[in-house]
This record gives structure tokens, sequence and C-alpha cells, in this order.
């Protein structure tokens, strides 16, 4: 849910931005926000919090996901979300698995599988429930999506 708020208020409210610039802004309130909760949880002494590596290497595999393949990412979907709305790019995002499965049928025989069938199914009702409640006409006669 603050995923989907951040990134409708990043496509929404920063739109004066460039897309690196308005994911510059959402990936450095993520940092901010995932820096606190591991503080919190560090502070706490909660069982899973343990420092890995922390040499060269590491953090060069680190800069290279976080720095490039996020960023990447993170600029694809503010654009994707600003064209498309936050909802149509949640659905296609959360429908990834049942396009992958459709491919591998078609393409290399692979068996269906009915579990992410009936997921992709479900995702698809959503979006339909939520583009047909009332929440959802309210929000688009006051421009709220």
């Amino acid at each position: 849910m603050l995923f989907a708020w951040c990134t409708r208020a990043s496509t929404k409210g920063l739109k004066s931005l460039s897309y690196i610039g308005q994911t510059t802004l959402t990936m450095t309130g993520g940092m901010i926000a995932s820096t606190l909760i591991y503080l919190c949880s560090f502070w706490f002494n909660f069982g899973e919090i343990r420092v890995g590596h922390f040499d060269q290497y590491h953090l060069t595999l680190l800069f290279i996901f976080i720095i490039v393949s996020q960023t990447i990412s993170q600029t694809i979907w503010i654009w994707g979300s600003g064209k498309l709305g936050v909802l149509l790019a949640s659905f296609h995002s959360n429908a990834v698995p049942f396009y992958v499965m459709i491919i591998m049928v078609i393409l290399f025989g692979e068996n269906l599988n009915w579990l992410q069938a009936i997921g992709a199914l479900i995702v698809g009702l959503g979006v339909i429930i939520a583009q047909n409640t009332k929440l959802g006409n309210y929000s688009k006669q006051n421009k709220i999506v």
C-alpha cells in the first residue's frame, strides 16, 4: 500500500522532475525507511540481523545491484506507472509469473501451473473490482487517480 501511494505521489506530485529525478527521490526515501527499520531492528536485537561481508567484492556487487539495476528498474516503473496508472502497472507487475508461465507453455512445452493461473485470475479480478467500486468512481470523478 505504501509503495503504491509513493508511486502515485511521485508520478503526480513530482511531474516537474525527470523520471531520473523521481527515481532518485523515491530510492532515497526507500533507503531512509530501510535504514530506520534496520537500525530499530538492530537496536531491539531482533535475531535475524547480521552484517554480511564488507569487502570490495561484495560492495561492488551491492553497488551494481543498487545503483545500476534498481535505478533502471525504478525508472521504468515510474515511467510505466505515469503512463498506465499505478493500478494497471501493478496488475502487469503482479501478473509477470503468469506471463512467463504462458511463454514457457507455448514456446517450450512446459506444463501449465494452475496455481499461478488462479493467482493471475485473482489479481485480475482485484483490478476489475477496484476499477468498478464506489471508491474507484469517486477517485475518477475527483481526479485522484
